[in-house]
């Protein structure tokens, strides 16, 4: 996420002509004593050093200014001087030349001056008076060396053109209502109405303004004021900490004065305004006894007003209603550095044999492109000020800003709207600003934007805080030629703010700052448009980490906490706090990110609304693994639901790719089923609930599903209670259908449990050990019921044959306590043993089996064999010996037959059941083989 904001370079060097035009008439301006020329050419020799202006008329006069000292300080001179009253003089063309620190000059040209003042001991002192007629200001910098004359070379002057000027030394005021001009190798500059006002206790600037704005030319812009960057801006991190060598100061010296390909650029301005110190004087930092200030103020704010319009090459800045520049002036740092270099010529042959580099270049070549001016336009005032006093200035230190309704802003590459920037150096630390109706805008080169009512950063420290509603927005990482087709791209939005943290990073030699971290406060929402996955919660944090061979850098890391929700793949999901990883996906830019694991926490609930009903499953955490496609789920009861089928338990593990889950401690499975425990076919699907205390484990691939640890199935009326239990279901079509004839969608999406391929499923084979118990009920509508336990160490029940069978011993007991049917009888028609056994059996009865060594029982046949030292036990009438207050029944009838108490006992026992519609096991004929033994009691 890269952005660059254009910053206002330059300003300061407005200030030139008002230092300079300051210097000519403040008359206590004062000279270095260094350096000074040799000797002063007068043109008119016959130049009186006292009372020339005592005559009314004088042609070409010539007035020498010196200090107390007796140190040149200017050279007045005109074509003719008129005195028009006591203290009034009249120039015609007067020329001035002044004479500055560091063989410095001001040459001041007009048509006419009508000045007012007296004649003092060393010269004249100009009060106040007007300059009129082509009123021209030169201030020449020569190199070190410089021998040519000015006239050679006004390319290298400062020229300042005005038509007519005011000044009052008494009130400390310079003041031109028309045009003027400045014309600089630095800059050049066209406005309207000039207004200087200063102090002389201390020696300071109050005021310098220009009344109407029209253009500057800012021609030599130092790097460090060209441009500043947001973090994720590229750029050299050395440039940003203010300690690159800016081209306008160039460590070479020309090799000659007149070449023009190799001469060096000029430095900034730097006007000494303590003239009245001796140049070896040190600056002081306090102040008098009786507290005045005696240190001029060298800090200065620069405002320019009303449509300010800024240009740099690609760089813009665009419906500013105010831009302002604060900045420190130090003129001595800077005489320094010029004498420094220009005297060290063995530094300087040192620095132009060292290879360039990019954070200190030792030389600029002769071909290399001038770098392009940047233009300012503004339609009010430019008002620059003094603010405040710091004991050491630095030109690198500086704060801008800029207010305005819509201040639009563009390198070329990034575009910024906004309502007011401010940018802070060497801090390198700023912000840029808006309002929830009119937020700050920025839009990225590759189709990024992010949208905020504030962003603040700090360069340095690699930090950005966006504050307010706001979003981002990432176009599709592949272009397309169907943009009405093309898909959505990602967009994150906020509430509250976002905190963002930065790295550099170098690919070869250019250095940029991508993001590591962001933090996303309120209402924060995230979604893809590619695929409508979202994420909404109170609080995101997302670590970025470098994209694979120069791709994009990638979400490693995200967690989402408070009211989280979310859709991933088609799944939603809810929870306290979702922490997710990520992996690259691939090489080059278009790659996207991968999401690896999956971790929730906290009220979890997930659904999944692909299949032909819905999947939900809830839990204290889940914990997935997205790339291996498995899951666990733990809580005190997690859960995964699908219609009617669920599964409960404290800690769910699923494998996708293997289509199987574990429970690990207690937990249940429902599902429904097509038949009962005893094999008969059921009407409508019925719930099977299996409920155990150590442990599950389900495969779908071979269909099966193991419990262990005091299981307990249920299904309606029917239960079956063991120690560990299999339980395997029939195969539907879907479970068959080899994965590769699957639509690709449902092979990627496969629920690792697949609970709906229970719905409504056949149970093919139940397999139980250990203390194997089954039991059924079927009751009348009046209460009264028929009855079914079956025990035994293990039991084996095959669904498809509709057989059952138990190898090991065991019991039977089938309990009747229906009320007779009518025309039941007592006797049957036949005197055989089986019918009158069979005629024998009426309601209500109690029937016992047992056995040593194997039961099968055969639905099909209706019949079921008992072999080992069987034996049968049947009471009927009121023989039963259960009494009604313990079955819970309602009083017998008065007419209930006396019944039968009967006692079977044999090596291998078939008992005949009656049909299905009789009921459950209604024992019809018994027959018994091998050692029979009979005993009925009547």
């Amino acid at each position: 996420m890269k952005r660059r904001l254009m910053l206002l370079a330059g300003t300061f060097v407005a200030l030139m002509g008002a230092f300079l035009t300051y210097r000519f008439f403040s008359p206590t301006a004062g000279v270095d004593q260094q350096g000074q020329p040799p000797e002063i050419a007068l043109s008119h020799p016959a130049t009186q050093p006292k009372g020339a202006t005592d005559m009314p008329e004088v042609q070409n006069p010539e007035i020498i200014q010196r200090d107390d000292q007796g140190h040149l300080r200017a050279i007045y001179k005109a074509s003719r001087m008129l005195r028009t009253g006591r203290d009034e003089v009249r120039l015609d063309r007067p020329d001035v030349m002044l004479y500055l620190k560091d063989n410095q000059r001001i040459y001041i040209r007009a048509d006419s001056g009508q000045m007012e003042g007296e004649e003092i001991a060393n010269g004249f002192n100009f009060r106040r008076g007007r300059l009129s007629g082509n009123v021209t200001l030169l201030f020449d910098r020569p190199e070190f060396g410089e021998t040519r004359p000015p006239e050679e070379r006004m390319e290298d002057l400062v020229r300042i053109f005005m038509g007519e000027v005011d000044f009052d030394n008494e009130r400390l005021t310079i003041r031109s209502e028309g045009a003027v001009t400045v014309f600089s190798p630095e800059v050049d500059i066209r406005g309207r109405g000039l207004l200087i006002r200063w102090n002389t206790a201390p020696r300071e600037l109050q005021l310098f303004r220009i009344d109407e704005g029209d253009m500057m030319i800012v021609k030599q812009v130092p790097e460090e004021y060209a441009t500043f960057s947001l973090p994720g801006g590229p750029g050299a991190a050395s440039q940003g900490e203010g300690e690159a060598t800016t081209a306008s100061a160039p460590a070479s010296h020309p090799a000659t004065a007149s070449s023009p390909a190799t001469r060096a650029a000029p430095t900034a301005i730097a006007l000494d305004l303590r003239t009245t110190e001796p140049a070896s004087q040190p600056a002081t930092t306090s102040a008098p006894a009786g507290g005045m200030r005696t240190e001029p103020l060298n800090v200065y704010r620069a405002e320019f007003h009303d449509r300010v319009n800024v240009d740099h090459g690609q760089q813009h800045m665009h419906g500013a209603d105010v831009l302002r520049l604060t900045f420190e002036w130090s003129g001595r740092e800077d005489r320094l550095r010029r004498k420094t270099t220009k005297t060290s010529p063995t530094a300087v042959t040192s620095q132009s044999e060292e290879p360039t580099s990019a954070s200190a270049p030792a030389t600029e070549p002769a071909t290399q492109p001038a770098r392009e001016p940047m233009k300012i336009t503004w339609f009010g005032p430019l008002v620059v000020q003094p603010v405040e006093y710091t004991p050491e200035p630095d030109q690198k230190r500086y704060r801008i800003g800029a207010e305005g309704d819509r201040i639009a802003m563009t390198d070329g590459r990034v575009s910024a709207d906004c309502t007011a920037f401010e940018f802070l150096s060497p801090e390198q630390t700023g912000h840029l600003s808006g309002t929830d109706k009119t937020p700050i805008r920025l839009a990225m080169e590759n189709g990024e934007e992010v949208v905020s009512e504030k962003i603040a950063f700090d360069r340095r420290a690699g930090t950005a805080r966006l504050t307010g509603r706001g979003y981002m927005l990432r176009p599709p990482a592949q272009a397309t030629t169907q943009p009405a087709t093309a898909p959505s791209g990602d967009r994150i939005s906020w509430t509250d703010s976002v905190a963002v943290q930065f790295v550099e990073t170098r690919q070869g030699d250019r250095a940029r700052q991508e993001i590591r971290n962001a933090r996303f406060l309120g209402g924060v929402e995230l979604l893809e448009g590619r695929t409508g996955d979202f994420v909404r919660c109170d609080d995101l944090d997302v670590t970025m980490a470098p994209g694979v061979s120069g791709g994009r850098t990638y979400p490693a890391r995200a967690m989402a906490r408070g009211h989280v929700t979310a859709r991933q793949e088609g799944s939603d999901i809810e929870a306290d706090k979702v922490t997710m990883t990520f992996a690259p996906a691939g090489e080059g830019e278009a790659a996207r990110a991968r999401p690896a694991t999956v971790l929730a926490e906290g009220h979890v609930k997930i659904r999944d609304l692909r299949g032909k009903e819905p999947t939900i499953a809830t839990a204290d955490r889940v914990d997935a693994d997205v790339e291996a496609r498995t899951a666990k789920l733990t809580g005190k009861e997690a859960t995964i639901r699908q219609g009617p089928n669920s599964l409960v338990g404290g800690q769910i593990e699923l494998n996708e790719k293997d289509e199987s889950a574990v429970v690990v401690g207690p937990g249940r499975l429902s599902f429904l089923t097509r038949k009962d425990l005893n094999g008969q076919d059921l009407p409508q699907p019925r719930e099977i609930t299996v409920a155990w205390s150590r442990g599950m484990g389900y495969g779908n691939k071979n269909n099966a599903a193991a419990f262990t640890g005091d299981v307990d199935l249920v299904s309606g009326p029917d239960r079956m209670q063991c120690e560990t239990m299999q339980i395997w279901m029939e195969r539907t079509e879907s479970a068959t259908q080899p994965a590769q004839t699957q639509p690709a969608g449902e092979r990627d999406r496969r629920l690792a449990l697949n609970l709906e391929n229970y719905s409504g499923r056949r149970l093919a084979m139940i397999k139980a050990k250990g203390a194997v118990r089954v039991q059924s009920r079927r009751e009348d509508p009046d209460k009264r019921f028929l009855r079914l336990q079956l025990t035994g160490e293990e039991l084996l029940y095959d669904a498809s044959r509709r057989e059952m069978t138990v190898p090991s011993p065991g019991t039977l007991v089938v309990e009747d306590y229906r009320l007779p049917k009518e025309g039941a009888t007592t006797r049957p028609a036949d005197a055989t043993p089986a019918g009158e056994m069979a005629g024998a059996i009426v309601r209500p009865w109690q029937t016992l089996f047992q056995w040593n060594r194997l039961m099968e029982l055969k639905q099909a046949e209706r019949q079921a064999i008992m072999e080992g030292e069987a034996i049968m036990v049947h009471r009927s009438g009121r023989q039963i010996v259960a009494s009604l207050e313990e079955l819970g029944l309602p009083d017998w009838p008065k007419d209930l037959e006396e019944g039968r108490r009967t006692r079977l006992t044999c090596e291998r026992l078939l008992a005949q059941f009656s049909p299905a519609d009789a009921g459950i096991l209604d024992v019809q004929l018994p027959a018994a083989l091998g050692g029979v033994g009979r005993t009925e009691l009547r």
